[in-house]
């Protein structure tokens, strides 16, 4: 059985996993970026005027137990990235 827990990020934290190498946004099993530069354009825009956004699922991955920090990937949403 497949288990999962919805919950809200706010888009400062995964910007902050992100440049600290937590988020992996291109794990080896991600499909290829298929936006363009427009549509990337439009969908910051989209975020910073407020509006809702798709959900992006993330994976738990690795931990460094000596730093005690969680590792996530992107599984869906790179499209969108």
């Amino acid at each position: 059985m497949l288990r999962y827990n919805v919950r809200s990020r706010q888009l400062v934290d995964l910007v902050r996993e992100l440049r600290s190498g937590r988020l992996i946004l291109t794990p080896y099993f991600q499909r290829n970026l298929v936006w363009r530069v427009k549509h990337k354009h439009d969908f910051v825009e989209t975020v910073l005027l407020g509006y809702p956004i798709p959900q992006i699922f993330l994976a738990k991955g690795g931990i460094d137990v000596e730093k005690m920090e969680a590792v996530s990937c992107v599984v869906d949403g790179q499209q969108r990235a």
